[in-house]
């Protein structure tokens, strides 16, 4: 009996993690606040075209049952049509390049990421229309079943131009997740030093990766050297951009165009970034950086 009952257990303590991860994914899959919120939006306004850009947060898939009747069109910011976007408990996925898989997040995590995008495809019928940012993001789709996608680059706001200072300053902007590849950066700190002792490195932005990241410039030494800023206005980014001599965009994984590396170069700065996604579809290797 002792093995019946051990059986039972681990039945029991499955079922309850099944139920605990569902009812926090449900607002991802049905939120009914967007929901009847969109609702009242198109009641008011009664819109000619509709234009979609995540749908796959609080917004939910269950949105699309409101537009069958509309034109509608959507922008793919990131790849989480077709895949899981970002990490999962500060981890990336060791056997996928664009998303993550039941062997490092677990099975009932996968299956309900599965879910989200079998409801997308069985409601996207009502987008006539999907907008890609970059030729890669384009072709990568189409790969994966996309129809009806156009190639329109992101637009920026310019900032002003301005010369170099030559302040030994480097800058990166954006989140604190792994796939942003900010721990690369960091771990190339300590070699810089030894020919640029002077070097400053500012890294604006939050996010789950903050803690671990700062852990990491403390662990070898260089604290005096790197700075961390949380949080910056828009307007006042391109500040962090003049005392620059270079920005960094470490990714390492796919990126949809990479906006903040254009940003920089309006202010005349020149870009060190990772052969990854749409960024080569901008950046002139030799030209206009690396």
């Amino acid at each position: 009996m002792p093995i019946l009952n051990y059986g039972i257990s681990i039945i029991t303590h499955f079922n309850l993690l099944i139920q605990i991860v569902f009812l926090r994914f449900i607002p991802y899959i049905l939120n009914v606040n967007s929901y009847f919120s969109l609702k009242k939006v198109l009641n008011d306004y009664k819109p000619d075209i509709v234009h979609l850009h995540y749908i796959f947060y609080h917004t939910s898939p269950s949105v699309l049952l409101l537009l069958k009747n509309i034109p509608t069109i959507m922008t793919l910011h990131a790849h989480e049509i077709i895949a899981p976007v970002g990490i999962v408990n500060n981890k990336m996925c060791k056997h996928s390049n664009i998303g993550y898989c039941f062997r490092c997040v677990g099975i009932p995590y996968y299956l309900i990421e599965k879910f989200k995008r079998y409801l997308f495809n069985f409601l996207s019928n009502c987008i006539n229309t999907y907008i890609s940012p970059s030729k890669y993001y384009m072709d990568l789709h189409k790969r994966h079943g996309l129809k009806n996608i156009r190639k329109v680059f992101n637009g920026i706001n310019l900032f002003n131009n301005h010369k170099l200072t030559h302040n030994h300053c480097v800058v990166y902007a954006g989140r604190l997740t792994p796939e942003k590849g900010i721990q690369m950066l960091i771990k190339s700190i300590p070699l810089v030093l030894k020919k640029v002792p002077d070097l400053k490195v500012f890294i604006i932005g939050s996010g789950p990766y903050y803690e671990e990241l700062f852990l990491m410039s403390r662990n070898l030494k260089i604290t005096s050297n790197v700075f961390f800023i949380k949080r910056v206005e828009k307007q006042k980014l391109s500040t962090y951009h003049r005392k620059a001599d270079v920005v960094i965009m470490p990714s390492i994984r796919q990126e949809s165009f990479g906006s903040v590396g254009v940003e920089a170069m309006s202010v005349g700065r020149p870009i060190i970034a990772s052969r990854v996604g749409g960024t080569p579809e901008w950046l002139d290797d030799g030209k206009t950086g690396f």
